[in-house]
């Protein structure tokens, strides 16, 4: 396709438009001659859209009326009346229907095929509202707005109907009496007398104070977002702020919000463009609020962004919306790579590819991950923690050469090699925490060097060096130390022996590896090399902290031992219910909304911690068992008696 061509989809949304375009002037030219039969078309108006795109020289397609009921002053000729009388005179054949509402507006609907001037008019739908005043529901306690909706209208002059729409440029009016021959000779009524500068200057400007209209219709900011994305409007900047002030109103209509959303924003083929507006004015963050506390919402995007496709995902989550429930098996390196490999593939071929990395024992033969654990050892219980190293294995094998997918026998075969390569260590680290070595002296020299004591060691010729060029497991997990030293031990020909029945488990068994690796207070007292640098503590919260900084659950907020900082004083009491830590590289391989998980659980446990407290002695759970204990005792007491007695007699 050359680059001036138009895509077959875009050519035929063109037509339609120019369809629709058609449609509605002869509409508009038939309700010009039907209200001047009625004598009232010097009294009702088309409003808003129709008139706002014929500026801009955009189709028309969808005709809003306003009925000025006050002008006509006789009473009950309103929206509804002349909906009636219009009804009236529409073809039987074209099976209209009205729906009318408490809110002053009614609905005329074409619901059978009908020909207006050579015009296709089924589906067509005529709104016609009363000019209204509008009264919105406040909450007695905040001050602020709720719901979306006017809770109670009443009759108003024009003047004042227009003041209450979002921008000028929706306030412009045509007078029906003047649409006889068409748009094209109307003059357009500009009752703010900015709206048509407006217009043309492309600015979303509000005709009264912009915090008030956007607060009691939150819809009115994704009307915003429409407004800038498909027309290149520029909002002032107290408009702007106003909106970034007022996106939290979409939380109180998360239904409302995903409908509207979904029609202007999400179903839109520029919806990159939407999602950058979103982001410039805080919308984005507000949805993600809204995924957290409304499981609803958080379903529905969630579903209808899979449908879409992973490439329509990995869009969402560029802006901060998280649609990310699919792929959390998966850390951020891999996502990446997820994106890499799935860039320019069909939305099936890609959805497909994520279900395999979640399990690639799909790909492998159903005999072949029973059959190697077995080879190795592994069985009964043993299985639950093999079969997460292996899907690992198999899940990095594809992400690292994605035609694995479609080759099991070399799939398998890698994953086999790699899982032989890493399970001795495996087992001589659970063998270490089951057994203490024989040779304590060599056993203390490969704990030296798996903590960077020691750049090097040789034992009977042999020269080891310590691992990671010298520096020891300095910002590693446990587990990786103790597998590495406890294998080097068994290399260097140490033995082991079962543990003493009741030992101490950090004199042996993993080498009183855990405590100095955990990062708390076992390496203390020991005078090792730890610090609170290998670890890094999670946000179990989303707030503004005290010094202005903003966090979000499951962010790195910094070192272990910042609980009692000032920042966190507040959230840890003071540092009594301290925030989680883990492993520095641990931490940042795992996704974010796992750190928030085991951050979120940690507070949860130390705050119970703290308020269980310890258990008063006088309850009546002690009382019955002191009860217990004194009988025991005088049972006692009373039988030593009587065998005293009973030898006192013999003798």
């Amino acid at each position: 396709m050359l680059p001036f061509e138009a895509s077959p989809a875009r050519v035929a949304r063109r037509k339609q438009a120019a369809a629709d375009h058609a449609t509605s002037v002869a509409l508009m030219k038939w309700l010009s001659k039907q209200t001047k039969s009625m004598g009232i078309a010097q009294h009702v108006y088309v409003v808003g859209g129709a008139v706002r795109n014929f500026v801009l020289g955009q189709p028309v397609k969808d005709i809003d009326l306003v009925v000025d009921s006050l002008a006509m002053r006789k009473r009950g000729r309103d929206a509804e009346w002349v909906a009636k009388r219009l009804m009236d005179r529409i073809p039987r054949s074209a099976h209209p229907k009205l729906h009318t509402s408490n809110l002053l507006v009614s609905t005329i609907v074409i619901t059978e095929p009908s020909l207006l001037d050579g015009n296709q008019m089924q589906g067509e739908e005529i709104d016609i509202a009363t000019a209204r005043a509008e009264e919105y529901a406040v909450d007695a306690e905040t001050g602020e707005y709720t719901g979306h909706k006017p809770i109670s209208v009443e009759p108003t002059t024009l003047e004042d109907d227009v003041s209450r729409r979002e921008f000028t440029f929706n306030t412009l009016l045509w007078r029906l009496m003047d649409l006889a021959q068409g748009p094209d000779k109307a003059e357009i009524i500009d009752l703010t007398g900015c709206g048509v500068r407006d217009l043309k200057n492309r600015e979303m400007r509000c005709p009264g104070d912009p915090d008030e209209i956007l607060a009691k219709d939150p819809t009115r900011i994704i009307r915003t977002i429409k407004f800038a994305f498909k027309y290149g409007m520029k909002l002032p900047p107290d408009v702007k702020a106003a909106a970034k002030r007022q996106a939290k109103g979409l939380k109180r209509i998360p239904s409302k919000a995903w409908t509207v959303l979904q029609t202007i924003v999400f179903d839109n083929p520029q919806y990159k463009k939407a999602l950058d507006v979103m982001e410039d004015l805080g919308v984005t963050d507000v949805l993600a609020e809204m995924m957290q506390s409304s499981k609803q919402f958080s379903s529905t995007l969630g579903k209808y962004s899979h449908k879409r496709g992973l490439a329509y995902m990995f869009d969402l989550m560029d802006v901060g919306i998280p649609v990310d429930a699919p792929m959390k098996f998966l850390d951020t390196a891999q996502r990446k790579r997820l994106r890499e490999i799935t860039t320019g593939m069909e939305r099936d071929e890609a959805l497909s590819y994520l279900e395999t990395l979640k399990n690639p024992g799909k790909v492998y033969d159903k005999k072949f991950i029973p059959t190697l654990a077995m080879s190795l050892g592994y069985k009964g219980k043993e299985m639950s923690k093999f079969m997460p190293g292996v899907i690992a294995i198999g899940r990095e094998a594809l992400l690292a050469d994605p035609t694995l997918r479609d080759n099991p026998s070399a799939l398998m075969r890698q994953v086999e090699q790699r899982v032989r390569r890493e399970t001795p260590a495996r087992v001589a680290m659970r063998w270490a925490s089951e057994n203490e070595p024989t040779n304590p002296g060599l056993w203390a020299k490969v704990q030296a060097l798996a903590k960077g004591e020691q750049k090097s060691m040789s034992h009977d010729g042999k020269t080891i060096a310590a691992p990671n060029d010298g520096a020891g497991f300095t910002v590693f997990p446990s587990a990786y130390a103790n597998g590495w030293a406890s294998k080097t031990y068994g290399d260097l020909g140490g033995g082991w022996k079962k543990k003493a029945r009741g030992k101490a488990k950090k004199d042996v068994g993993h080498g009183g590896l855990d405590e100095w690796f955990s990062g708390h207070g076992g390496a203390k007292g020991k005078g090792e090399d730890a610090t609170w640098g290998d670890w890094v503590s999670i946000s179990p919260v989303t707030k503004t902290l005290p010094s202005g900084k903003k966090v979000q659950k499951g962010d790195i907020v910094g070192e272990c031992g910042i609980s009692d900082d000032a920042d966190w004083s507040e959230i840890t009491k003071g540092g009594e219910d301290p925030l989680k830590c883990m492993p520095r590289q641990k931490a940042h391989d795992m996704p974010k909304a796992e750190r928030a998980e085991k951050a979120k659980a940690k507070q949860k446990a130390e705050q119970a911690d703290s308020s269980r407290g310890k258990k008063p002695t006088m309850t009546p759970t002690f009382d019955k068992k002191a009860d217990q204990v004194q009988r025991i005792q005088m049972k006692r007491e009373a039988a030593a008696r009587l065998r005293s007695e009973w030898r006192g007699d013999r003798g």
